[in-house]
């Protein structure tokens, strides 16, 4: 039985109660040393208070045990429910003796077995049924789920051999930013945005380049074929997950998607060094890339016309992907 070493007792008599830490014995002194004592007598009636319900609720066996510690060289404190059982039960007669699972113990009477359980009947034998002697059949491995844009990455040629080509994988890695970031600015203030951030957050110094760049991504956003992929209605960096019809698990991000009541328009803005001039020449990962992302979104929206297109930022040009040609770039895992 361990005191606790705080406890909350007052300093003045008609004072509140406050945590105190329980002094030393030598540094023991009023107001606390009486309320100590006061506590102390209630703590040793509550412990032996816990020992009569134990011993008063057993109905057939009361086992008393515990553990010694570091401070316990002498053996079992002489305030321990163990002491006064092994002080009570040598008084009635009873002494040591060998145990098989405690080493030794001391015993008072027989545990009588109840009417009840003499009287049970025999229980029927229980047969396990043949699946539960069987190995448990391997689980089906889930199917794993597809990135997209692992599929289409931008280095599907050789690194550039010429700083032509190198400046030309720059400026497509700018204007995807500016892409990112103008549609949502309004018109007349794009410029002044795009001029600022390419200077200041891009580091680019060149105000050639910088006029270059804004009148690409400007002239893009604001063409009227391409309004409502950069209207307020369409969704930059839209996170999609889904199954295919072809058991497929299909999970990334888009660049850019428009979402109606009557179609889906998908598109992917592609920062490679070089920009197909025709859908012939669309690199065939950027193509299984695009169907998996229209695969995964006629699962999304049953029953609306799903569109996809490819953007690449060095020319800029847009390229809409017929369904058609979509199809033959399906996989099937």
């Amino acid at each position: 039985r361990a005191r606790s070493s705080t406890a909350d007792f007052r300093l003045e008599e008609e004072g509140p109660e406050i945590p105190v830490l329980r002094p030393r014995k030598d540094e023991m002194a009023e107001p606390l040393k009486s309320q100590i004592e006061a506590q102390d007598k209630l703590d040793r009636q509550e412990h032996w208070r816990l020992l009569y319900v134990a011993m008063t609720r057993a109905e057939e066996r009361l086992y008393i045990g515990g553990s010694l510690g570091p401070a316990d060289k002498k053996g079992p404190p002489e305030d321990s429910w163990f002491t006064a059982a092994r002080i009570s039960l040598g008084g009635l007669g009873s002494d040591w003796e060998e145990d098989p699972l405690w080493v030794s113990a001391m015993r008072h009477g027989e545990a009588e077995i109840p009417a009840k359980a003499a009287a049970a009947p025999e229980k029927a034998e229980i047969r396990l049924p043949d699946w539960a002697r069987q190995p448990a059949p391997v689980e089906t491995r889930p199917p794993r789920p597809l990135a997209p844009s692992s599929i289409g990455e931008d280095d599907v040629v050789d690194p550039p051999p010429s700083p032509a080509l190198r400046e030309a994988a720059l400026r497509g890695k700018l204007l995807h930013q500016l892409f990112e970031r103008l549609p949502a600015v309004p018109e007349d203030q794009r410029s002044g945005l795009a001029d600022r951030w390419l200077e200041r957050s891009a580091g680019i110094a060149d105000p050639e380049l910088r006029r270059s760049l804004i009148h690409d991504a400007c002239s893009i956003i604001a063409d009227p074929l391409y309004a409502e992929l950069f209207s307020p209605a369409a969704l930059a960096e839209a996170p999609i997950a889904a199954v295919t019809e072809e058991g497929v698990v299909v999970a990334g991000t888009v660049d850019r998607l428009l979402v109606t009541d009557e179609r889906i328009l998908v598109v992917d803005f592609k920062t490679g060094r070089k920009a197909p001039e025709t859908t012939a020449e669309i690199p065939a990962a950027h193509l299984r890339q695009m169907a998996a992302y229209t695969s995964a979104l006629q699962v999304i929206f049953p029953g609306r016309a799903v569109e996809a297109a490819l953007l690449y930022t060095a020319a800029p040009v847009l390229h809409p992907l017929p369904s058609s040609l979509l199809e033959r770039f399906r996989t099937a895992g």
